[in-house]
């Protein structure tokens, strides 16, 4: 009887391990195979994420595979209060933390980034969307 109860109580414990493990792997978001088809699409070049982390906060990454040069932030109206608005080279990897305030005349849907491939190669300018929404303070009620 010993042994069917421990037996019992392994498979249950085996059962709430891989229960886990799949909550863990579903939460992380993106599985490997997206991961790697994500890095397949920005190898060999730059590529621009801009990831808004709270109210005013967004980090800026290059999530590609190469360096980015002459890169400036086309911030339009768009105050920025903290990080910079030009780097001689982002390199693959780099993130930089940015403080951003609306317009006070309206919201601004987005900014735009600006790079070279090489130093005196054709420019690229993509739009990363800002998120409008109004994110409550903590302590704040919605």
């Amino acid at each position: 009887m010993t042994i069917v109860a421990f037996l019992i109580a392994f498979v249950v414990l085996l059962v709430a391990a891989v229960a886990v493990w799949y909550a863990r792997r579903t939460v992380d978001g993106e599985s490997a195979t997206t991961r790697v088809r994500r890095r397949m699409r920005v190898r060999g070049r730059a590529h621009f994420q801009l990831e808004h982390t709270s109210r005013h906060r967004y980090v800026l990454h290059n999530d590609g595979s190469a360096s980015a040069y002459d890169v400036r932030l086309l911030h339009g109206d768009v105050v920025v209060e903290q990080g910079a608005t030009h780097f001689r080279e982002f390199p693959p990897g780099r993130s930089e933390e940015y403080l951003l305030f609306q317009p006070m005349q309206g919201p601004q849907d987005d900014i735009r980034i600006a790079w070279r491939t090489r130093r005196g190669a054709p420019e690229t300018v993509v739009r990363l969307p800002l998120n409008t929404g109004i994110v409550p303070s903590e302590g704040q009620e919605a």
